[in-house]
């Protein structure tokens, strides 16, 4: 899931997992794309970026063997293509 803040900030785009019983590939991405930050968010905690994001993709925590910070991310409206 790919959550889109109106723009880019810490607190914007933190994210909580009340409520989860499983963890979650959290990569957070600045307005151009750039990688800002990565997690591994474990249930019932808060995270946030340590720097400012817009962008904050859920995945699986398999994405986190693929993604680092300094990564550039591009998305595609397949419905557009």
């Amino acid at each position: 899931m790919l959550l889109v803040e109106p723009r880019a900030s810490r607190v914007g785009a933190a994210i909580h997992m009340a409520g989860m019983f499983f963890p979650l590939g959290i990569v957070w991405l600045d307005p151009e794309g750039g990688v800002v930050h990565t997690c591994l968010a474990r249930p019932w905690r808060v995270y946030w970026p340590p720097a400012s994001a817009r962008f904050t993709l859920e995945a699986s925590p398999a994405i986190l063997e693929r993604v680092q910070a300094g990564d550039r991310l591009e998305f595609q409206d397949e419905a557009a293509a």
